[in-house]
């Protein structure tokens, strides 16, 4: 099994222009598939260093709007990289959802959205799938089979698994085990699985390599993007493209 690293930029961070400069980054390391955030003042899963860039990157006031025409000429460049966008409710709301839900499907393949549970996210179902923009479902280790079913019914993009109890970017979180959750998943779902949440180094990436589709680095791109290193970036992104 080959997998994939995503890496994530955050629009706006440190600055729009400098956001999209990483996107293209990660694309010339060999990325196929990127996470791009959306800033959200009120953030439900994101660790310290995720809840400092949005914070930095709302100062900038980003926009959807600009946001879609920013990614425009980077989807023109590289229409082959699958695009998810990761954010919030409120911001999708905000300009009316449909409106909002049609035109991010025109760059993105799909989105995530982690307070939006499943129950609410069956009212919105009929405008996601009008316009062909497959809600992520996120799944842990302690997630029940049962919930894991509805969630795999679903799936139309992969399915996020979350490799640890806790939040983004620490290490405080509880590593689980991930092959008993990896079965009940695959007894449901054949498409991608995606591991996400406290994954930062090589090592990690190692050892997840192979038991799932594909690894997404956020927090830990983000502290050396602040840095200024982006070739660590870069070693990250790219060894597993070979």
């Amino acid at each position: 099994m080959k997998t994939i690293v995503m890496p994530y930029a955050l629009y706006g961070y440190p600055t729009k222009m400098e956001s999209l400069s990483l996107i293209r980054r990660f694309i010339h390391s060999g990325a196929t598939r990127i996470e791009i955030g959306f800033p959200f003042s009120d953030p439900v899963a994101d660790g310290e260093t995720l809840q400092k860039a949005n914070q930095l990157a709302l100062k900038n006031h980003p926009t959807i709007q600009e946001l879609l025409v920013d990614i425009s000429s980077i989807k023109r460049d590289h229409p082959q990289v699958k695009l998810t966008l990761m954010t919030y409710l409120n911001p999708i709301l905000a300009g009316g959802i449909d409106k909002t839900v049609g035109s991010l499907s025109t760059h993105f393949s799909s989105i995530v959205i982690p307070d939006l549970p499943l129950e609410a996210y069956e009212s919105y179902l009929s405008i996601f799938k009008e316009h062909s923009l497959p809600v992520v479902p996120l799944i842990t280790p302690d997630t029940s089979e049962s919930r894991i079913k509805e969630y795999c019914e679903q799936a139309d993009d992969f399915i996020y698994l979350v490799t640890v109890n806790g939040i983004t970017g620490t290490t405080t979180g509880t590593k689980k085990d991930l092959q008993p959750v990896l079965k009940k998943i695959r007894t449901h779902y054949q498409g991608p699985i995606i591991a996400g949440f406290g994954i930062k180094s090589k090592k990690d990436i190692a050892n997840l390599s192979g038991t799932v589709d594909g690894i997404i680095i956020a927090s830990e791109i983000l502290r050396l993007q602040a840095n200024g290193d982006f070739k660590e970036i870069e070693a990250l992104v790219s060894p597993l493209r070979k």
